[in-house]
């Protein structure tokens, strides 16, 4: 949740539920994303820890912009400093 809030954008978080073999699925999928004035909110979920489901949630691109000029968050972004990363 935190890298949501911090660099304003969506993220979209699944897992597999229940057990496989020997290993044990935490679930609780989830879709977070940025709310003005908190950092982050929860637009979907958490999903179950027992059965699968399927989560849906609109996302307000435009208000993700909005929320970007009031806290500018990229400002200092430098990609020139990576660029060399980057550009393989």
């Amino acid at each position: 949740m935190a890298r949501a809030g911090e660099n304003l954008f969506y993220v979209a978080s699944a897992d597999l539920v229940g057990k496989e073999l020997t290993m044990e699925f935490a679930g609780c999928s989830l879709i977070i994303g940025p709310c003005y004035p908190k950092l982050s909110r929860i637009y979907a979920g958490p999903a179950s820890k027992e059965v699968e489901e399927m989560l849906v949630a609109t996302l307000d691109l435009a208000g993700v912009h909005k929320v970007r000029n009031i806290i500018p968050v990229f400002r200092d972004r430098r990609p020139e400093t990576y660029a060399p990363l980057t550009s393989k």
